[in-house]
């Protein structure tokens, strides 16, 4: 599960929606590894009982995983772990931008390597 908390006031790009709620729903990711190979999955992000905060399901390449996101205007910052299916326990951040189709696109870090991988959640799946 990963977190979102965000600023109640903010209206992102492409939801045409005033605060967070266009983020919710299952969404798709495609990404790219540090090794040039591609993976997809999906994204559900799923409204709490607070307006500042999201809960999000990770599954991509049958491994699950969970963190906390802030947003703040167009920025989304993650902090996430694998609590399923990877070989080995990995973590790390990532950094997003919400474009104005409502997309997120951005860059995940794996925490003690320098493996980066590129990532596109879709508005829509």
């Amino acid at each position: 599960m990963v977190v979102i908390a965000t600023a109640t006031a903010c209206s992102l790009p492409g939801s045409q929606v005033e605060g967070t709620e266009g983020l919710v729903g299952t969404h798709t990711v495609n990404g790219t590894d540090p090794e040039g190979g591609e993976y997809s999955g999906t994204v559900e992000i799923r409204a709490t009982d607070r307006t500042d905060t999201f809960e999000v399901s990770w599954v991509i390449t049958e491994s699950i995983l969970e963190g906390t996101a802030t947003v703040d205007g167009d920025r989304v910052r993650v902090t996430w772990a694998s609590v399923e299916g990877a070989e080995r326990p990995i973590s790390g951040t990532g950094t997003y931008t919400i474009d104005d189709e409502g997309n997120l696109v951005g860059r995940r870090i794996v925490a003690g390597t320098d493996a980066e991988l590129t990532e596109t959640i879709y508005q829509k799946a």
